[in-house]
C-alpha cells in the first residue's frame, strides 16, 4: 500500500489539543464552528451526548475495519459517569455492511484518521480513499440526524465544504499528493449516502487559518480583528500550464510545488522585515547583541574593507587587464519572486 508522508503532530485526548512538539495546536472544528459561526447545535444536552456516541463509536468501527479489515459491530452500554448519561448497546451491522459495498472494487482505504497541520491549526481526516485509478479523495464521516441538524443537509454541506477543504489544502501541502474529490460519507443507522463536497479555493481556507487564537485555561480565544493571512496561490487543478514561447510547449507545474514555494517566499518576506525591525530596535537601545531562548541576534561593529576596484583598473591598464580577462560559462540565474 502506498506510504503518505505523516505529520510530526499527535492528539493530546489529556488536554484536548494537537501538539507539535511544545506547542498547543487548534484543531478546525472550534476555527469553523466559533469563527464563521458554523456547526453550532441547538438539540437537547441529551440528545446531543446520544447522538455523539453513536458517531463516536460509528468512527472507531469503521477505522478498525479500514486500518485492520476487522468487523466489530457490537457496542456494549455504556454509563457515562461524568455526564449522568446511560448510552444504550448498538448494533452497527447494518453500517458496516453498506460501508464494505461502498468501497467494494472502487476504492481502497490509504489512511484513516490522517492527521495533517498547517501553521497553529491541525486535524485527523476521517479516511483517504484511493480509486481504481489512482485518484486521491478526502472523505469525512458524518452521522447527523438531518432533521434536527440546524439548517439541515445544507447547512451540514456548508460546513463540510468548509471542513473538507481546509484537509485538502493540508493534505496536498503536506504530502505533495494532489486531491481531486471531497466526499461526505453520511450514516445514520438504515440511512446512508455519499455526498460530494464542493472545494474552496486555497485563497480563503488560507485566509481563515491565519487567524491568531490564545489558549487561556484551556479555552481557545480568537482574534480575528489581528488577522493577517499571507497570500497563497489559488489553484483548483494540480498542475498548472503556462506557454512557452521559445519552443512552443505548454509549461506544467505541480500546484504542491506552487503552494510550497509560495509559501517560503511569503515566510521569507516576512523573516527579512521582522530582521530589519529588530535591528531598529537594537540600534535605537545602542545594543550589539540580544539573547531570548529561541535565538540570538548579534551587530558587529562597523570596518573599514579594502576592495579591488576592477573598473578603475581596467580604465587606467586597458590592455593590462585584458590579459587577465578568463572567460567561464556559467549556468543562467534562477530567481524567483511575488506578484
Amino acid at each position: 500500500m502506498e506510504t503518505l508522508k505523516n505529520s510530526s503532530v499527535v492528539f493530546n485526548q489529556r488536554t484536548g489539543f494537537y501538539q507539535r512538539g511544545e506547542n498547543s495546536l487548534c484543531g478546525i472544528t472550534r476555527l469553523i464552528r466559533e469563527v464563521l459561526n458554523l456547526n453550532n447545535f441547538s438539540n437537547s444536552r441529551k440528545h446531543a451526548f446520544l447522538g455523539a456516541h453513536y458517531g463516536r463509536s460509528l468512527h472507531k468501527a469503521l477505522q478498525l475495519y479500514d486500518d485492520y479489515n476487522i468487523i466489530d459491530t457490537l457496542i456494549p452500554e455504556v454509563y457515562d459517569e461524568k455526564n449522568g448519561l446511560t448510552y444504550p448497546a448498538i448494533n452497527l451491522n447494518r453500517e458496516l455492511e453498506y460501508y464494505i459495498n461502498l468501497k467494494k472494487n472502487k476504492f481502497n482505504t490509504l489512511a484513516a484518521e490522517f492527521i495533517v497541520d498547517f501553521g497553529n491549526y491541525a486535524t485527523a481526516i476521517d479516511a483517504v480513499w484511493q480509486d481504481n485509478k489512482g485518484n486521491i479523495f478526502l472523505v469525512d464521516h458524518k452521522t447527523n440526524k438531518l432533521e434536527s441538524y440546524p439548517g439541515g443537509k445544507d447547512a451540514l454541506m456548508k460546513y463540510l465544504e468548509w471542513q473538507l477543504s481546509i484537509e485538502a489544502f493540508m493534505f496536498e501541502l503536506q504530502t505533495g499528493r494532489k486531491v481531486v474529490g471531497l466526499l461526505c460519507n453520511w450514516i445514520n443507522q438504515d440511512k446512508h449516502e455519499l455526498w460530494k463536497v464542493n472545494r474552496l479555493p486555497d485563497v480563503i481556507v488560507n485566509d481563515l487559518l491565519a487567524t491568531p487564537f490564545e489558549i487561556v485555561d484551556g479555552k481557545v480565544i480568537f482574534n480575528v480583528a489581528e488577522k493577517k493571512a499571507p497570500a497563497i496561490v489559488e489553484n483548483k487543478v494540480d498542475e498548472v500550464g503556462e506557454n512557452n514561447e521559445e519552443n512552443n510547449t505548454m509549461l506544467v507545474v505541480p500546484n504542491a510545488i506552487i503552494n510550497a514555494i509560495t509559501n517560503v517566499l511569503v515566510i521569507e518576506q516576512s523573516a527579512k522585515d521582522m530582521k530589519a525591525a529588530l535591528r531598529e530596535i537594537m540600534n535605537n537601545a545602542n545594543a550589539r547583541r540580544f539573547s531570548c531562548d529561541k535565538f540570538i541576534a548579534v551587530i558587529t561593529e562597523p570596518y573599514d574593507a579594502k576592495v579591488f576596484d576592477q573598473k578603475k583598473f581596467a580604465a587606467d591598464y586597458p590592455e593590462l587587464f585584458e590579459q587577465y580577462i578568463k572567460v567561464t560559462r556559467k549556468s543562467g540565474s534562477f530567481s524567483i519572486k511575488l506578484k
